[in-house]
């Protein structure tokens, strides 16, 4: 799995290794937005605020409840659910480190 913080170019190339082809265009421009959502939730993580984590996983799990009837978003969105709680994780160990 990736580690963050990280940057868009490092995310798409995880994400076309892990599919097995380019991204499109459209694709990069998704997943450059979501990098700054998941890095902010790594940001969350050093500061050790699981309150904010709550927020934002709840947030999504909305999104993905207004979605039951689109398979393929839902699926993206649970992806994208598990890249903040991980991304919030990466953070928690950077601080364990530090100590």
């Amino acid at each position: 799995m990736i580690t963050f913080p990280t940057t868009p170019g490092a995310f798409i190339a995880y994400q076309e290794r892990l599919i097995g082809r380019e991204l499109t265009d459209r694709e990069r421009e998704v997943m450059a937005a979501w990098v700054e959502r998941f890095n902010l939730s790594y940001e969350y993580g050093l500061r050790r605020d699981r309150a904010a984590l709550e927020i934002s996983l709840n947030k999504i799990d909305e999104l993905i409840a207004k979605r039951e009837e689109d398979p393929a978003v839902r699926k993206f969105l649970q992806a994208a659910r598990q890249c903040i709680n991980h991304a919030w994780e990466c953070g928690m160990c950077k601080t364990q480190k530090i100590r």
